[in-house]
């Protein structure tokens, strides 16, 4: 990330000065992982607590697991989350953590005043469109590597063609 994208900015959430970071590549994994788990927690507590039969709730257990190894930050799971009060404190927690003292259950107590809350969502707005943005040049990005990928993959096949017939028509 460039270093003005990087840029702290000063922020105003219940009328007290924050300094806040746009997240970095560890930030989203956080976010990521955090939504994982909780999706993981979840759905393991509903298999365990609604599925009586022994075989079917290991087989959902396993589907949940699975299911929650793949979900992205840019995902529709996450970005369902990031409007929830419980995923907006996470999400406001991870741009204000570098550069603040606070904890996670500060940030959920602030967010409680629903004046506050809507400071904390029109950041989240924000975060949400950039990281749709962030998506699509992702997106972009793998179809590039991808073509180049193939590309190079391309001209390695043809250079051991040319190894192989030099050898071989040395052998001759």
């Amino acid at each position: 990330m460039n270093d003005i994208a990087a840029a702290p900015m000063s922020v105003r959430l219940a009328g007290k000065q924050y300094t806040m970071r746009p997240l970095d590549e560890d930030g989203y994994i956080k976010f990521e992982k955090w939504v994982q788990n909780r999706f993981a927690k979840v759905g393991l507590k509903n298999a365990q607590e609604f599925v009586d039969d022994p075989e079917e709730r290991l087989q959902l257990m396993r589907d949940v697991l699975t299911k929650a190894a793949t979900i992205t930050v840019t995902g529709p799971e996450s970005l369902t989350l990031m409007t929830s009060l419980e995923g907006a404190a996470k999400l406001v927690f991870l741009y204000l953590c570098r550069d603040n003292e606070i904890t996670e259950k500060e940030v959920a107590k602030l967010l409680v005043d629903p004046t506050t809350l809507a400071e904390a969502m029109t950041m989240i707005d924000e975060a949400e469109g950039f990281m749709k943005s962030m998506q699509a040049a992702m997106e972009a990005s793998f179809k590039a590597a991808e073509k180049d990928g193939v590309e190079a993959g391309k001209k390695a096949m043809a250079t051991k063609k040319k190894k192989f017939k030099k050898r071989t028509h040395r052998r001759h």
